[in-house]
């Protein structure tokens, strides 16, 4: 039934303007957003420094030829690296062997490189 007072229609209208506002809302957020995140990006990127280290390098291998490149085996290297966690928190880990600088492991990766030079992969294996 239709209230005579009322006119068509008019229940339509509201929730077409409803959606109108929510809608509206929805574009402000995710605009607002996008901008907060490409300021972070930003502020992060102009943080990084960079230095040119060609010069200090020395001596630097020649690029095998295919020829010569048949000539080496492959080779696999083990990275690991140390966190002594020095001034953070006393909690972690073992504190005499903090204390000592030997630190604990904190980033393994094994990378392998194939004997023609031409490919290199890297797995990380997480420490936890």
């Amino acid at each position: 039934m239709t209230d005579p007072g009322r006119p068509a229609g008019s229940r339509a209208g509201r929730m077409l303007r409803r959606a109108a506002v929510a809608a509206s809302v929805l574009a402000l957020v995710a605009t607002t957003a996008s901008a907060v995140g490409w300021r972070a990006v930003n502020n992060l990127a102009s943080n990084i420094s960079t230095i040119d280290v060609s010069g200090e390098l020395g001596n630097r291998p020649v690029k095998a030829t295919p020829a010569q490149a048949e000539q080496y085996d492959p080779v696999n290297i083990l990275i690991m690296g140390t966190d002594t966690r020095t001034g953070q928190g006393g909690g972690y880990g073992n504190p005499s062997t903090t204390a000592s600088g030997r630190g604990h492991s904190d980033t393994t990766i094994l990378l392998h490189i194939s004997g023609d030079r031409r490919r290199a992969l890297a797995l990380s294996i997480p420490r936890d």
